[in-house]
C-alpha cells in the first residue's frame, strides 16, 4: 500500500476549553514531602451513573466532517459570555460525571483516586503493597477490559525495585490490591492489559528487549504464557546470570512500548505490538502460543526456551517508539474450491521521540512523529499454500496445510507541532497515544504541552487541546466517550484536565476498516 503523509502545516482549529482541572499538588493525603506532583498516568476506573443528553441528529454516519461540525458546539461563546458558558459547562459536567472515578499516579509515588463529580480525592492506593520507598514512582495505569462491562479493575505499575505491576479492584470508594506481579524491569516501558481479553497482560521484563505474557488467572509464580523478544529474535540464552546479551539482541535496542489486543471475534487471537528503541514496530501473532508449557518455573534466573510466534514489522522512525496503542480492524473469510482463507487485521497508532533540529534534516514526508499502521494476519488452508517473499510465513504444525503470513504497512504518517525555519521551535516528540474505545479516533499527547485528536480513517487532525504547562504524559477516554465525549489528560505540570470533545457519535463502529 502506498504510504500517505500529512503536511506539517496545521489547519486553523477552534479553541476548546477544559471542563475543569484537578490539582494533584493540592492533595491533603500526599505521601511525600516533595513538590514534584508530575502526572505519570491516569485512567477512568468506573463509569458515571448518568450520561450527557444525546443530540437530536438522525444521521447514521459519523464522518470526520460531521465531527468537526459538532465540535463547533463546544467552543466558548464570545468574550463577554465566556465566563457564564464556562460555569455552565462545569456544572453540567459535575452532574453528568456523578459516580465516575479516575485514578492517577505520579512521579513522587502518589497514587490517587478522584471523584469526578466533586473533583476531590476519595482515597489513595498502593500503600498496602509495599513501603513507599520500595514502591517507587508511578509509571502506568490501565483499566482491564471485561465482557460484562465491569470496569472496576485496573492495573497499576511502578518503577520500584521489583518493577511491580499490581491489579486493583475498586469497591465503592476504596481500592483493594488483588494481585501483584514483579517484572524486575528497569526501563520506562509500560505494561499493557489485553484489550477484549481480560485474562491476559503483557509485561516488560528484566531483559530490556523481552516481553512476558501472563494469564491473570494463573499463580504468578508459575510459568508465564510465553516470553517474547520484542523484535522477534528466535534464539536466546538460557542463563541470565552471565549478564551478557548477544549482538543480535541488541540490534533493535530496548523494548520501549507495548500494546496487546484480542483481534478475533470467533476465537481468542491476541496480537502483541512491540515498539522498539530502533524506531521499528513489531507485531506478534500469539494465537498458537502457550499450548505445551511446563507447569512450574525451576528458577527465577532461568530463561525458558519457548517457540517464538510469527511476526512482522515496519520501520517508522530513527527515534524510539515511546507510545503504542492497537485496536482490532476487520476479519474476512473466503472459501474457495481448494482453500479456505481467513484474514484478521489490526490498526495501531505509534508515537515517537523527536528532536526538531534532527527532523529538519529529513525530507518533509519523513518528519512525522505519529504513524498509523495496519497489520494483517492471513491464514490459508490448501494443498499447496504459497506466499510472496514480502510476507513472513509460519507453519503452525508440521502435519497440516495451514500457513500463516503477516504483513504490516504504514497507512498514514502525521506530524504534531510545526518545525523548520518558519516555525517557533516546537517539540515534536510524543509521550502517549490512545484510541477512543470505539476505535474511530485517537489522542496524541505531545512534548509541546498539547493534546491532538486525529481521525483514524484519514489521519486528519480534528482538534488541538491546549491547557497544560508541561508535556502531556497521559491521556484516557471515558468508556462511553463515543457518546459523552469525555476524556482526561495528565501532565508534568501536576494537573489533570477533563475535556468533552466530539460527543454523540451514535454508531459504535469504525469509520474505515
Amino acid at each position: 500500500m502506498e504510504q500517505k503523509f500529512k503536511s506539517t502545516t496545521q489547519p486553523q482549529l477552534q479553541h476548546i476549553e477544559p471542563l475543569f482541572t484537578l490539582h494533584a499538588g493540592n492533595t491533603l493525603n500526599s505521601t511525600t514531602n516533595t513538590n514534584n506532583h508530575a502526572v505519570s498516568s491516569i485512567c477512568f476506573v468506573r463509569n458515571a451513573d448518568s450520561h450527557y443528553a444525546d443530540d437530536d441528529s438522525d444521521s447514521d454516519s459519523d464522518s470526520e466532517d460531521d465531527i468537526k461540525l459538532r465540535c463547533s458546539n463546544l467552543v466558548l461563546k464570545p468574550n463577554d459570555r465566556q465566563k457564564e458558558a464556562s460555569q455552565a459547562a462545569t456544572a453540567a459536567a459535575s452532574l453528568a460525571l456523578h459516580g465516575a472515578l479516575l485514578a492517577s499516579c505520579h512521579v513522587n509515588g502518589d497514587a490517587l483516586l478522584w471523584d469526578l463529580s466533586t473533583r476531590r480525592i476519595v482515597c489513595t492506593f498502593g500503600n498496602d503493597d509495599h513501603s513507599h520507598r520500595g514502591r517507587g514512582p508511578g509509571l502506568a495505569l490501565r483499566k482491564l477490559s471485561d465482557d460484562n462491562d465491569d470496569h472496576s479493575k485496573f492495573m497499576y505499575q511502578t518503577r520500584g525495585e521489583g518493577g511491580t505491576v499490581s491489579i486493583h479492584d475498586v469497591q465503592s470508594t476504596t481500592v483493594k490490591s488483588i494481585l501483584q506481579l514483579a517484572t524486575h524491569s528497569r526501563t520506562f516501558c509500560t505494561a499493557s492489559p489485553c484489550t477484549n481479553n481480560v485474562n491476559l497482560i503483557a509485561l516488560p521484563s528484566i531483559r530490556d528487549s523481552w516481553a512476558t505474557i501472563r494469564d491473570l488467572r494463573v499463580d504468578p509464580t508459575h510459568t508465564p504464557v510465553c516470553m517474547i523478544h520484542g523484535a522477534g529474535l528466535v534464539s536466546c540464552r538460557h542463563d541470565w546470570s552471565l549478564g551478557s546479551v548477544e549482538e543480535e539482541e541488541r540490534r533493535h535496542g530496548m523494548l520501549t512500548s507495548l500494546s496487546m489486543v484480542d483481534s478475533s471475534d470467533d476465537c481468542s487471537r491476541p496480537v502483541l505490538g512491540c515498539g522498539m528503541e530502533s524506531g521499528s514496530v513489531f507485531f506478534h501473532d500469539l494465537g498458537m502460543i502457550g499450548k505445551s508449557l511446563p507447569q512450574k518455573e525451576e528458577s527465577t534466573t532461568k530463561w525458558f526456551h519457548m517457540p517464538q510466534p510469527p511476526c512482522c514489522s515496519v520501520k517508522i522512525s530513527r527515534d524510539p517508539v515511546l507510545a503504542l496503542d492497537i485496536v482490532p480492524s476487520e476479519q474476512r473469510k473466503t472459501i474457495g474450491e481448494n482453500k479456505y482463507q481467513n484474514v484478521t487485521s489490526v490498526v495501531a497508532v505509534a508515537g515517537c521521540a523527536g528532536d526538531a533540529l534532527d527532523l529538519c534534516d529529513l525530507p518533509e514526508k519523513e518528519r512525522g512523529t505519529v504513524s498509523i499502521i495496519k497489520a494483517s494476519i492471513k491464514d490459508v488452508t490448501c494443498a499447496n499454500s504459497s506466499t510472496t517473499k514480502d510476507d513472513i510465513s509460519y507453519e503452525k504444525t508440521p502435519n497440516n496445510n495451514i500457513t500463516t503470513t503477516m504483513k504490516a504497512s504504514i497507512r498514514n504518517k502525521v506530524s504534531t507541532c510545526e518545525i523548520g525555519q518558519e516555525s517557533a521551535g516546537g517539540k515534536p516528540g510524543v509521550s502517549t497515544a490512545r484510541f477512543r474505545p470505539d476505535g474511530r479516533m485517537f489522542a496524541i499527547g505531545g512534548w509541546d504541552k498539547r493534546l491532538r485528536i486525529y481521525g483514524r480513517a484519514q489521519g486528519n487532525l480534528l482538534a488541538i487541546l491546549k491547557g497544560h504547562e508541561d508535556s502531556v504524559n497521559a491521556v484516557d477516554w471515558a468508556e462511553d466517550s463515543n457518546v459523552s465525549g469525555v476524556l482526561a489528560t495528565g501532565s508534568g505540570d501536576g494537573r489533570i484536565l477533563l475535556w468533552r470533545v466530539f460527543p454523540h457519535s451514535k454508531k459504535n463502529v469504525f469509520l474505515e476498516r
